[in-house]
């Protein structure tokens, strides 16, 4: 829920205080009732089971926002639609609402996670990305600065609502058809918020494409570039990952990038120690374990495999028929 809050520059945060105070209200309409009881039901749903499922030496990974980005998006548009419609009152209740729960989420993260979080790499970036950017640190973000720059983030927000009615209001006492025109600003200025909320989404954007997405890097490019180039793989031909065999299979930090080098065709996915790969399989890759040999990441080998390229660093055994 520390990740919602921030991952949404503060407004998914709104949204989501918005629809529980839909639930509280009396008088809601029962369809609005409906959709806020199991918008907010589902957030909560996937903040604690996705931890819950993860293993518990991962505990940064607990703190990953990716599992609940189908909702940030959801309330994300609840939280623009309240700042650009709601009353004053009403915006400043709900961001005062908002901010003791984020600062005991940051407490409990800092508690189980540590007081930095890892943003260096494909993996660290990938998962850590928003709070990357709130600090500014692609090497490991602080807990704690991230978290006073998501709530200045949501202040900031208020404050230009508010400064847009105040001002509408001052041009509104002119009188006459220029005063009313100049009034008509306090409602259309609280459009400076979806300004502001496009230039630091484009920002983000951008960082989060130049650190995480360069097939330039060393490692990046012996898992992308280096894997394909190695084992011949060309267009047309499908590349088979193997998951499962001793531990995890092939890491997701390795895969994932691959699946967009090779553009041609999605991986094909099989557990090695239960049968072979799939018939349209050109290129098996598997997992590379530490202290074992290379051929062991695939002892039930079929006839017609060879192993053609390695990368123990990387942790994976690429075979060829």
């Amino acid at each position: 829920m520390w990740r919602f809050v921030l991952d949404g520059w503060g407004v998914a945060g709104i949204g989501l205080v918005a629809a529980v105070a839909v639930l509280a209200r009396r008088g809601s309409r029962t369809d609005l009732r409906v959709m806020a009881a199991v918008s907010v039901a589902v957030t909560l749903g996937i903040a604690v089971t996705a931890p819950a499922a993860l293993p518990p030496t991962q505990s940064h990974a607990w703190a990953s926002g990716r599992y609940l980005d189908c909702m940030v998006v959801a309330f994300f548009v609840v939280g623009a639609a309240v700042l650009l419609r709601a009353d004053r009152r009403r915006i400043l209740v709900y961001a005062a609402c908002l901010v003791p729960p984020t600062l005991v989420a940051g407490i409990a993260v800092f508690a189980y996670a540590g007081g930095s979080l890892p943003t260096a790499g494909f993996g660290g970036a990938f998962a850590f990305a928003e709070p990357a950017v709130l600090t500014q640190d692609w090497t490991q973000a602080n807990v704690f600065l991230a978290t006073v720059a998501g709530l200045l983030l949501l202040a900031a927000w208020v404050m230009v609502v508010l400064a847009a009615d105040r001002w509408g209001g001052r041009f509104g006492r002119w009188g006459g058809r220029w005063g009313a025109r100049f009034g008509r600003w306090g409602q259309g200025g609280r459009a400076v918020v979806l300004a502001g909320l496009g230039m630091v989404s484009l920002v983000a954007v951008i960082q989060m494409t130049s650190n995480i997405a360069q097939a330039s890097l060393p490692a990046a490019k012996a898992d992308t570039t280096g894997l394909v180039t190695a084992s011949g793989l060309k267009p047309g031909q499908v590349l088979a990952v193997g998951e499962g065999i001793h531990a995890k299979g092939v890491s997701w930090e390795s895969w994932m990038p691959q699946a967009f080098e090779v553009w041609w065709a999605p991986l094909e996915f099989f557990n090695p120690a239960k049968g072979p790969p799939p018939a349209n399989a050109t290129v098996v890759e598997t997992e590379w374990l530490p202290g074992q040999p290379a051929r062991a990441s695939w002892p039930q080998a079929p006839p017609g495999w060879r192993m053609v390229a390695s990368d123990q660093a990387a942790g994976w055994v690429a075979w060829r028929r």
